[in-house]
């Protein structure tokens, strides 16, 4: 069949021959690529990555950051093309995250009553400030704390028993919370004491020795008075519980309170003589039992709303 007439000339009419193959979709474009879809007509996303784990199918938008969080539970969670919203966070899951401030009452047993203040910044860095009155049964309570742990050096409790009937405390800590989730708190501090009142002279005479003693107890008709500064470290431990949607707050404590230095004085006012002569030995004398006797357990408990 060579040498028909017209073979091999162009333009010879046969179907398709020297032209382009039928029309086909995808006909002409480059061969599938690794990871890449199949070759075929122009679509949204065509060329671009084939689909991953938490994305949506190729050429559909997904809004920005979609399929960087893992999929959550619940209805069209996990499925592809879907937009997953992050859950809001609950109350226990933000624990630590922000600052909380609480405005409390309560007691810290034997020392008084009264308000309180909390401040918790973010890390679980915790602030708090109480002012207390110390009505007279947390004095006896004081006084026996003293003759129990003192002994027989517990000369102060005559003058004290007296003396710290309405005294008044202050008292500030900085702690921890350490668990996130939890409510267990650790605080130390400082807490100053003021103790004024009127004793018999021959209760205050207990704390000198020797003529001055005497001479106090002798020359001295009816009450003196007496005042301290103490100033005391304490430490705590306890436990915060939040209810009514995170705003009653309640705190137990268990702590430990001891006297590490004092300033003492006697006012004589009958006999100015006599105070002059008894004051330096007085002040010495009645600070150094302060700061060796003063040694408290703690009981705290408070009720408070948060803010």
């Amino acid at each position: 069949g060579y040498g028909q007439p017209g073979y091999g000339q162009p333009g010879y009419p046969q179907p398709g021959y020297g032209q382009p193959g039928p029309a086909q979709p995808g006909y002409g474009q480059p061969p599938a690529q690794p990871g890449y879809g199949p070759p075929g007509p122009a679509q949204p996303g065509y060329g671009q990555p084939a689909r991953q784990p938490g994305y949506g199918q190729p050429g559909v938008r997904q809004p920005p950051g979609y399929g960087q969080r893992p999929a959550y539970p619940g209805q069209g969670y996990g499925q592809y093309g879907v937009y997953n919203p992050p859950p809001e966070l609950t109350a226990e899951d933000d624990e630590g995250s922000g600052v909380a401030f609480d405005v409390a009452v309560g007691t810290q047993f034997p020392l008084g009553f009264g308000p309180q203040v909390s401040l918790e910044i973010p890390g679980r860095i915790l602030f708090q400030g109480e002012l207390l009155w110390m009505p007279g049964a947390y004095g006896s309570a004081i006084v026996g704390l003293i003759e129990a742990f003192g002994g027989d050096d517990a000369v102060l409790t005559d003058v004290v028993r007296d003396a710290l009937s309405n005294s008044f405390v202050a008292r500030l800590s900085g702690g921890w919370r350490p668990v996130p989730s939890a409510g267990f708190e650790i605080l130390i501090g400082y807490t100053t004491i003021s103790v004024s009142g009127d004793v018999a002279a021959d209760s205050a005479a207990r704390v000198l020795d020797g003529q001055l003693r005497r001479l106090l107890r002798d020359e001295v008709t009816g009450d003196v008075t007496v005042s301290s500064q103490l100033h005391n470290f304490h430490i705590a431990v306890g436990w915060r519980w939040l209810a009514l949607d995170d705003h009653l707050v309640i705190r137990a404590q268990l702590g430990y309170t001891q006297t590490v230095g004092a300033a003492s004085s006697v006012e004589i006012p009958q006999r100015p003589d006599i105070e002059q002569a008894v004051q330096p030995t007085f002040s010495k004398a009645a600070s150094e039992i302060i700061t060796s006797d003063v040694k408290l357990p703690l009981l705290g408990l408070t009720l408070g709303y948060r803010f």
